[in-house]
């Protein structure tokens, strides 16, 4: 690519966090670019190199010329290029393909493996979820029905709309490195309906209006008729569907009416659909159950390279505990557990935040190891290799069963979630997993002794999967003469 510049001006266009990529890939090959410039100067002072107005490119000679757009948005590309074009310099747009250069950046900082991102020939079928990034549950939602529909041969991208983040981002999420996708925001919908024939809205809590800023982008109501709309195990969270109030129901119905195939994740929220006059929602367990173990294993070995192997971390069998809610009295149960068990007990923490509100609790007195700030392949790869998991999450259970882990989950207090606890664990035959934090300790120590039949848990795994598979390859074919043609890759 830089070898057919040769001696002509490279200047590049946007002066974002995928600059950086560029810049570093460009002075590695001994041709740095002259100057950066961005549509939104202020926003970049400050940073190492120089950012300039676009109107600055009028003055180039445009023969000697040569433009990099550097952004990772389709639609903000496509912008970008108009825009170029319209000041008459869109021959100046370096055409090439540029995925190679976030390819070799990738592969040296995340070791992605055949993991790597692929570009689809064509994008069929539009995934939105909820796109938090502390939330592991909830990116393994999003990857999870990604691949699924991957693997069924539809082209597939991901939409991450970005001003609907209820958290700051300090990281990409990890399907941005393993999945064909691209942001977006409220303006960008009209664009983003033209683009695709099918629609599949994902949890987590996707449907909990109170808590959830983008409700309004995943109830879609911006697509058109013609437009297949899924909702795959989509949630309306801890009150399942109680936070809406009689005047609510007309539109809600109107809106929920529309899709094509409704899938909801927790049995009470079917109730409420029914309630509404909804009779076609039917109970789906998690997305993260379309994929299996091995999808899981692997994805766990894409850790990052800036923390010590995490082999070294733990310097034996250790127990894994990974909490929603934090209290003295968990904490001291995880450690007798871990002494019961002779197993080294280790708390996933994931952010700094988190590790302040854990500090009052002393975790250094019952000897309890801890790990900070990590990524959600760190979070699959020390559940994999662990021993036992302690927890009070959905999806640390979740993913305790699909790796084969024997574990106890622990009630939570807070309205709606024990309910979505209870019925994992009475779906999978493990109700009673399912402690108060004060059982007993005979209970306990009657309940670490007794095995788990893993031969009959990977058989219902293996149903729910089918099950989701099924799910989506129905909907998407049998609306196909609603939609249009929507075309299966040729692998």
């Amino acid at each position: 690519m830089f070898d057919e510049i040769g001696e002509k001006q490279i200047v590049l266009f946007g002066a974002g966090q995928n600059a950086q990529v560029f810049l570093d890939k460009m002075e590695e090959a001994g041709v740095p670019p002259c100057y950066f410039v961005d549509n939104n100067v202020a926003m970049h002072a400050g940073k190492k190199y120089e950012v300039r107005q676009p109107n600055v490119l009028l003055q180039e000679d445009k023969d000697n010329l040569r433009i990099i757009i550097t952004v990772k948005s389709l639609f903000v590309y496509e912008k970008i290029e108009e825009q170029l074009i319209n000041m008459g310099l869109g021959d100046c747009i370096i055409k090439q393909e540029i995925e190679t250069l976030f390819r070799t950046a990738t592969e040296k900082e995340f070791r992605l493996h055949s993991y790597l991102r692929r570009k689809n020939n064509t994008n069929d079928v539009c995934v939105i979820g909820n796109y938090i990034n502390e939330n592991i549950g909830g990116q393994l939602t999003v990857l999870a029905t990604y691949k699924t529909i991957e693997a069924l041969g539809y082209g597939v991208k991901i939409l991450k709309f970005s001003n609907h983040f209820t958290r700051s981002v300090k990281r990409k999420m990890i399907w941005e490195y393993l999945c064909n996708f691209s942001n977006a925001t409220e303006k960008d919908l009209p664009a983003v309906n033209a683009c695709f024939n099918a629609f599949v809205t994902t949890p987590d809590w996707t449907f909990y209006k109170t808590w959830n800023k983008g409700w309004d982008v995943y109830m879609q109501p911006w697509t058109s008729e013609e437009k297949t709309r899924i909702a795959f195990a989509a949630s309306f969270g801890k009150g399942a569907g109680s936070e809406y109030v009689p005047q609510d129901y007309s539109e809600l119905k109107r809106r929920l009416t529309r899709f094509h195939a409704l899938g909801v994740r927790e049995p009470q929220s079917v109730e409420f659909c029914k309630s509404i006059g909804i009779d076609n929602a039917m109970c789906m367990h998690d997305a993260v159950f379309a994929l299996d173990k091995r999808d899981y294993i692997a994805l766990s070995e894409l850790d990052r390279i800036d923390r010590p192997p995490l082999q070294t971390l733990v310097g034996g069998p250790y127990l894994i505990s990974y909490l929603r809610n934090y209290s003295e009295e968990k904490l001291q149960q995880i450690a007798d557990i871990a002494a019961q068990l002779h197993l080294q007990p280790l708390l996933l923490i994931g952010s700094e935040k988190e590790k302040q509100r854990l500090a009052p609790l002393q975790l250094h007195e019952k000897r309890i190891t801890y790990v900070t700030d990590i990524t959600l392949c760190e979070w699959l790869w020390f559940i994999n290799n662990s021993h036992y998991v302690v927890t009070d999450s959905f999806h640390a259970t979740c993913f305790s069963l699909i790796l084969n882990k024997p574990y106890i989950l622990f009630t939570r207090d807070e309205a709606g979630l024990y309910t979505k606890l209870a019925a994992l664990s009475d779906n999978i035959g493990m109700q009673g997993r399912l402690v108060n934090v004060d059982i007993c300790p005979n209970a306990l120590s009657d309940l670490l002794q007794k095995p788990i039949n893993w031969d009959i848990v990977n058989t219902r795994l293996a149903t729910w999967k089918a099950e989701a598979v099924s799910f989506i390859n129905n909907a998407l074919d049998n609306n196909q003469s609603k939609r249009g043609s929507i075309c299966k890759k040729n692998w």
